[in-house]
């Protein structure tokens, strides 16, 4: 097996955990480069959720520096991502969970990201981009209140 078919054989395998996971509910959150600073200053102060988040952006760092043929593309187009070509925003996609064990981390070219007019088109562009893996997701903008008070 080559090492690419081994890559794409754990990718997928880490699609079905975080599908069965998430039974149905999902986050995303989207990180620009300063958003990556707070979350590294909270992680600093203990915020465990914060330091997964650095540690999957870690990981996808380690992607954009390395191998070409191993290197990240666009999630909305064909460009691929370097340390020449950096995303210009990643989305951290995860089960709607305290502790998630599986994150799929993703990137967006400066252009995809540019073509957004507003933050919440940008986050239609990703859902619709995640779509292709995720067929029956649906985005939900709610508001969260404690049941039963009139």
């Amino acid at each position: 097996m080559s090492a690419r078919q081994a890559s794409s054989d754990e990718w997928e395998a880490g699609v079905l955990r975080l599908h069965a996971e998430a039974a149905g509910a999902y986050t995303l959150l989207l990180v620009s480069p300063a958003g990556a600073l707070d979350l590294s200053s909270r992680a600093a102060a203990g915020d465990a959720k914060a330091f997964a988040y650095i540690g999957a952006l870690e990981i996808f760092g380690k992607r954009l520096l390395g191998a070409r043929r191993d290197a990240p593309m666009c999630l909305c187009c064909d460009q691929i991502l370097s340390r020449r070509t950096p995303p210009y925003l990643i989305g951290l996609f995860h089960a709607l969970s305290d502790r998630p064990s599986d994150c799929l981390t993703v990137g967006l070219c400066r252009s995809c990201a540019k073509g957004a007019p507003d933050l919440p088109a940008l986050r239609n562009a990703v859902i619709g981009a995640l779509r292709q893996v995720f067929p029956d997701l649906t985005a939900c903008d709610g508001v969260m209140a404690p049941a039963g008070h009139a």
